[in-house]
C-alpha cells in the first residue's frame, strides 16, 4: 500500500485517493462504533446492496433499528464528489475507481458471533427484500497488519525515515534518522514525490536556515529540514487537523513549538496569516503539493523567501511540469534543477538573478534591502517594543507601523533610497533596519544614517555594521559630502554607534514628536578631502 503524501496551503490534502486507504479508514472508524478493545475478536462486514433511489430509506431503517455507523457507497455520489474537488487530485486509484463503477450499496460491521448474529438479524428487521453478503475479517486485519508494509526509507544522502515502531533499530552510518507514525492521516515519505523534495532540500539547506513549508500536512518535510540544520521551520496547512499531526511527528523526533510552528489557513487569501510566515526571512520555502495549487502559490512564494533563497516545489503529476515550469518562469524564477521519478517531477527554483546581488549593501555578516509589505510582522516585533521605541516615546500600534512602512516605500520612490531592512546572512531573518533618509534639521534638509534593531540582536555588533556601510554608500555611491546621525539627547547606545561611524557630535536642534519637545544632536562626518564647512544642500 502506497500512501499518498498530497497536502496544500489552499485544499485539504490528497494528491493520491486510494481505494486500501479508503477502505482502512472505514473499517476502523465503523470497528470503532461498536466500541470496545476486540484486538483478538473477528467482525463481520456487511453489504447491502441497495438501487440509489433507495438508500436513503434503507439508512433510515437501519439507524432506526440501533446501528448508527454507515458506510454508504454509491457511484453517482463519488463521481459528484471528484467533479467538485478536482482541483485536490491529480488522479483516482484505478483500484478504487473500479471497485465504485455501478456501486449503490450500505455496509456495517457486527462482531462475527452469537451475539453479532442477533444484532444483525435486529439491524436488518424490515429489510428482508435485501440479501445481505457478509465477510468475516479480523480486527488485527486492519488495526495492526498493515504495519508490515512500512520498513525504513533511506532518502537521499543522508535522511533515513523511520517507522516510529522500529526505533532502537541501527541507523546507517552517516545517516539521519527521522521517526514517523505512518498511521497518522498522512505523509509518511514513502511517495516519490516526498522523496524528490527531501534530496532537493538536503542540497539547497545550509545550517541555520529558517524554513517555510507551505501545506506542510504531516510536517515531514518540515521536521527533516530541522534535522538536517535548519534553525527554525515554519509550516502551514489549509486543513486544521494537519497541526496537531505535524506537532505529534515533531515530538517523536524531539522537536518542540520553540523550533516549530505550524499555521492553519490559506496563504493564497489570508494576508495575516502570510504577514505571520515572516517574509523575506526564509532561506528555503516548500510546496510539495499539486499542480493547481503550485502555479497560483509561484505568483507569492518569492515574497516569502530570504535574499539568497530557493523554492522547492513537488507533487507535480506527469503532464503538467511544462505548466509548472512556465509559472515558475511568469512570475520571476529560474529552474536551476528539475528531477522526475515514478511520474512525478520536482523543481528547484531560485528569484531571476539570484546569482547576482537581490540586496543593495552586503557587510561580512548582513545583507540589507528594501523593505516591503512582507516585512510588517519583523517591523511590528521592533516597533512594538516599549524599550527600543524608547526614543519615539513609546511602542506604535498596528496602524503607526503600517504608516511607518508606507513611508519608507515612499522614499525609495521619491529617491530611491531610505530605510533598509537588515537581515543576518546565516539565517536569513530580518534583524533590524538601517539606511538613508533625508531628514529636516533646522532651516534644511539633511542626509542622515537611521538605525533601529530588533532587542533580541543588541550588543552585537550589527547596527555600527549596518551604519558603516551606509556611510561608504553615501559617499561612494550617492556622491554626498557629509552624513550625519541625528540622535535623542541621552540615547548612549545610538550615540556610540556613531562615533564608531566615525561621526562627531555637531550641533544640537529640539525636534517635536508625538506632542513631546525632544532635544536631539546630530553627529556627523564629511566625505574624504571634504573641506570642513562645506555643507551640501538638498
Amino acid at each position: 500500500m502506497e500512501r499518498s503524501e498530497g497536502k496544500s496551503p489552499a485544499v485539504k490534502r490528497r494528491r493520491v485517493l486510494s481505494e486500501s486507504e479508503r477502505s482502512r479508514a472505514s473499517r476502523t472508524g465503523e470497528a470503532q462504533v461498536h466500541g470496545g478493545n476486540h484486538m483478538d475478536d473477528r467482525w463481520l462486514e456487511v453489504t447491502l446492496p441497495v438501487p440509489a433511489e433507495r438508500l436513503d430509506r434503507v439508512c433510515d431503517i437501519l439507524t432506526a433499528n440501533g446501528m448508527a455507523g454507515l458506510v454508504v457507497e454509491e457511484e453517482g455520489d463519488f463521481l459528484r464528489f471528484l467533479e467538485q474537488n478536482r482541483q485536490y487530485w491529480d488522479y483516482v486509484d484505478e483500484g478504487l475507481a473500479q471497485r465504485m463503477k455501478g456501486a449503490s450499496r450500505v455496509k456495517f460491521y457486527v462482531p462475527d458471533s452469537q451475539e453479532g448474529q442477533k444484532q444483525l438479524r435486529r439491524y436488518l428487521a424490515g429489510l428482508e427484500e435485501y440479501e445481505p453478503q457478509t465477510v468475516s475479517l479480523r480486527e488485527e486485519d486492519w488495526a495492526t497488519s498493515w504495519q508490515k508494509y512500512y520498513q525504513p526509507i533511506p532518502v537521499g544522502k543522508r535522511m533515513y525515515i523511520v517507522p516510529d515502531w522500529m526505533r532502537g533499530q541501527p541507523v546507517p552510518e552517516g545517516r539521519v534518522p527521522l521517526y514517523l507514525n505512518p498511521g497518522l492521516t498522512f505523509g509518511t515519505g514513502a511517495h516519490p514525490t516526498t522523496q524528490l523534495c527531501l534530496e532537493l532540500l538536503e542540497e539547497v539547506l545550509r545550517p541555520g536556515g529558517q524554513v517555510l513549508d507551505l501545506g506542510c500536512g504531516s510536517g515531514i518535510l518540515a521536521i527533516a529540514a530541522l534535522a538536517l540544520g535548519a534553525s527554525r521551520a515554519v509550516g502551514v496547512d489549509i486543513d486544521p487537523k494537519a497541526a496537531d499531526v505535524a506537532f505529534e511527528n515533531a515530538a517523536l523526533n524531539g522537536v518542540g513549538p520553540d523550533r516549530l510552528a505550524v499555521y492553519a489557513g490559506d496563504v493564497l487569501t489570508d494576508k495575516r496569516l502570510a504577514n505571520k510566515l515572516e517574509p523575506g526571512q526564509n532561506r528555503v520555502v516548500l510546496a510539495n503539493i499539486v499542480a493547481d495549487v503550485i502555479i497560483p502559490l509561484s505568483a507569492k512564494a518569492g515574497e516569502f523567501l530570504a535574499p539568497d533563497g530557493v523554492f522547492l516545489t513537488s507533487g507535480i503529476i506527469d503532464g503538467r511540469q511544462d505548466e509548472v515550469q512556465a509559472a515558475l518562469e511568469r512570475n520571476g524564477f529560474t529552474v536551476t534543477k528539475h528531477l522526475e521519478r515514478g511520474g512525478w517531477h520536482a523543481f528547484s527554483a531560485e528569484p531571476v538573478g539570484a546569482g547576482e546581488r537581490r540586496w543593495i549593501l552586503e557587510t561580512e555578516r548582513l545583507y540589507l534591502r528594501e523593505l516591503n509589505q512582507g516585512d510588517f510582522q519583523g517591523l511590528c516585533e521592533i516597533l512594538q517594543d516599549e524599550e527600543t521605541m524608547y526614543a519615539y516615546e513609546g511602542a506604535f500600534c498596528d496602524d503607526e507601523v503600517q504608516e511607518w512602512l508606507d513611508r519608507q516605500l515612499a522614499r525609495y520612490r521619491k529617491w530611491g533610497f531610505g530605510p533598509w531592512a537588515v537581515i543576518l546572512k546565516e539565517n536569513g531573518r530580518m534583524i533590524g533596519q538601517c539606511g538613508l533618509s533625508m531628514q529636516p534639521w533646522k532651516e534644511t534638509e539633511v542626509l542622515e544614517i537611521g538605525y533601529l534593531f530588533n532587542r533580541a540582536f543588541w550588543h552585537n555588533g550589527y547596527a555600527a555594521e549596518a551604519a558603516q556601510v551606509c556611510r561608504r554608500y553615501a559617499f561612494e555611491t550617492l556622491g554626498a559630502d557629509q552624513v550625519c546621525s541625528i540622535i535623542r539627547e541621552g540615547n548612549t547606545p545610538s550615540q556610540n554607534v556613531a562615533r564608531r561611524n566615525g561621526m562627531r557630535p555637531e550641533d544640537s536642534w529640539v525636534k517635536r514628536y508625538r506632542g513631546v519637545d525632544m532635544p536631539h544632536d546630530r553627529y556627523v562626518i564629511r566625505a574624504p578631502r571634504c573641506p570642513a564647512g562645506r555643507e551640501k544642500k538638498n
